[in-house]
């Protein structure tokens, strides 16, 4: 990869991972806010929000899953500070692996809602839309040798 490249490479992926980290933190709060007052979510692009956001696996442990999204968002967005911070590919392997069980958790709810409810949820699909956009950053900045997410 030539120098020029190479610097493109490294200022973008963290660029990247952050900002699908802060859409993926925006739409899990809306989400949460929208269960904890109560309030009807509004599906534009989609019909199911209220199948999906109403299922019993909308909730984890009585929590809505929406909240452990936003949780895990928060956690992605502070681990990518400490990385940029220290350097450390502790940190890169930690976000790696956080990212992984995000990803595989989205895989799920997609399979619910395709071969369960049946129904959408344009929210539910950002989500998974936005963690695929975080793991494959992280996942390619792991593994490709001598980059690191910004220098």
């Amino acid at each position: 990869m030539s120098n020029l490249a190479n610097k493109y490479h490294q200022s973008l992926l963290p660029v990247i991972t952050i900002s699908a980290a802060l859409m993926g933190l925006a739409d899990a709060l809306y989400l949460t806010t929208s269960h904890y007052q109560g309030k009807a979510v509004v599906c534009s692009i989609v019909e199911g929000c209220s199948v999906v956001l109403s299922s019993p696996w909308a909730s984890f442990f009585g929590l809505p899953v929406s909240l452990i999204g936003a949780v895990y968002y928060g956690v992605i967005l502070l681990l990518i500070v400490w990385y940029l911070s220290n350097r450390s590919a502790a940190f890169l392997q930690i976000l790696l692996a956080i990212s992984t069980v995000g990803f595989i958790a989205s895989l799920g709810f997609l399979y619910l809602q395709i071969f369960v409810l049946t129904a959408f949820c344009e929210f539910c699909l950002l989500s998974l839309v936005t963690t695929t956009i975080i793991w494959i950053s992280v996942l390619v900045q792991t593994y490709r040798p001598g980059d690191t997410m910004i220098t």
